[in-house]
């Protein structure tokens, strides 16, 4: 079974990935570590995650965030809204 990660566009992808990047790296921008706060994910939390249940816990609680505040958290983990 194919996982819901992989039918994101590829650009979403890749930018998934280096959102996890810079922040495992200590490099994140205020914007990622802001929008990985309002999901309640801990740095210590995508140091320890795979990828992809990353992706699950952030689809998740993106599922119950209010959608004015989802765009903003969409763009910076995301670089814009997921489909």
């Amino acid at each position: 079974m194919k996982h819901a990660f992989y039918a994101l566009p590829l650009q979403r992808q890749k930018a998934f990935r280096s959102a996890i990047s810079v922040t495992r790296d200590g490099r994140a921008s205020d914007l990622v570590e802001q929008a990985w706060a309002d999901l309640d994910i801990l740095g210590a939390v995508v140091d320890r995650t795979h990828t992809l249940d990353l992706y699950d816990r952030v689809a998740d609680r993106l599922a119950l965030t209010p959608e004015g505040e989802r765009v903003a958290i969409e763009a910076a983990l995301f670089k814009g809204a997921l489909p």
